[in-house]
């Protein structure tokens, strides 16, 4: 083969891979995290696919985008995501594309957010130690405006809210109207098949509601620990009993004051569970479960390890709700 021929046939090797490159067929609709991929999924029923655009396996606090991201974002009709105070880095790329075509649901004051559970009521037992406290008169312009990935409340003090919305099925039927009236937008030819999907969606949720009630009825008042304070919804949703969280910041460890004062809240209160998250660092559950008796458990609010889709909320909250059942009814 020649040298010519060579390069010919390298170029069009590399032609192809950009003109058949999933980037050249950008969806008409684009989401941030799997949950809200799933509600989008199943309005879409029959009518086209969304994107998504956060890996299921990423925190959508730390998550990094790609060029290939942006040129998404440039080509969709409409982006659908939580807002700034979830996914932290979209919000720069968002608003400098146009913020007329992206649905930040948070922002949106019929999903009734809750506020952030405070150290003085949530976390006690580690007031003074490893978890951080949140002033909203001590935050800096500067530090509104951070570009570090953290997972630290303190990126979400632009809204003061919990922003984990989706692990309470009544907020997401809310969220799947809200949703839908956009979709309505994009899709107007197809209006009477997203009404069908709406009405479809809200049928199986509320399927999922009740069995999630029954399922967590009997371990209503038996306490447990989270690694971190995500589940303030779902905790509201099913009456449940949460004694605390390990940290508000999981990329850091826990000091070894906030260790002894977990064992003894552990051992004064009976607790017998500590659910942890795969999307942050295990070493700190790994030590405190080390120490003391407690089991430990893994519940997982993006449904990272199940396949995206319009079932994957059904599946997710179903699984979130089996994994502590299995694990306080054993307490």
């Amino acid at each position: 083969m020649s040298r010519r021929q060579f390069s010919l046939i390298s170029s069009l090797f590399f032609l192809s891979i950009i003109f058949l490159s999933p980037v050249s067929h950008a969806a008409k609709v684009e989401t941030s995290i799997a949950p809200i991929h799933s509600v989008v999924s199943y309005l879409l029923d029959g009518i086209d696919q969304p994107g998504l655009l956060i890996d299921k396996a990423t925190s959508p606090h730390d998550f990094a985008l790609k060029p290939s991201h942006r040129l998404r974002l440039k080509r969709a009709k409409l982006i659908i995501w939580g807002g700034e105070s979830l996914e932290t880095s979209l919000a720069l790329p968002i608003k400098k594309i146009t913020r007329k075509k992206d649905l930040a649901l948070l922002d949106n004051r019929k999903l009734d957010l809750l506020g952030f559970r405070t150290q003085n009521h949530w976390l006690p037992a580690v007031a003074q130690s490893s978890a951080i406290t949140y002033s909203a008169s001590q935050e800096s312009s500067s530090d509104k405006h951070s570009n570090k990935h953290k997972h630290d409340h303190s990126l979400h003090s632009q809204l003061y809210k919990d922003p984990h919305f989706w692990l309470d099925p009544r907020r997401v039927s809310t969220a799947a109207e809200i949703i839908h009236q956009q979709l309505q937008a994009v899709y107007p030819k197809q209006s009477l098949q997203l009404k069908s999907n709406l009405a479809a969606f809200n049928r199986q949720l509320e399927v999922l509601d009740q069995n999630l009630r029954n399922k967590l009825y009997p371990v209503q008042k038996t306490p447990f620990l989270v690694f971190h304070d995500a589940w303030q919804y779902f905790d509201h949703r099913y009456q449940l009993n949460p004694a605390g969280a390990l940290t508000n910041n999981p990329e850091q460890p826990l000091k070894l004051r906030t260790i002894h004062l977990l064992k003894q809240r552990i051992r004064n209160q009976n607790i017998h569970c500590l659910f942890s998250e795969p999307q942050f660092p295990t070493k700190s559950v790994q030590t405190l479960a080390r120490l003391t008796d407690i089991k430990v458990a893994l519940l997982d609010p993006l449904g990272s390890q199940l396949a995206p889709g319009k079932q994957l909320y059904f599946q997710m909250m179903n699984k979130i709700g089996d994994v502590m059942r299995q694990c306080l009814i054993h307490s």
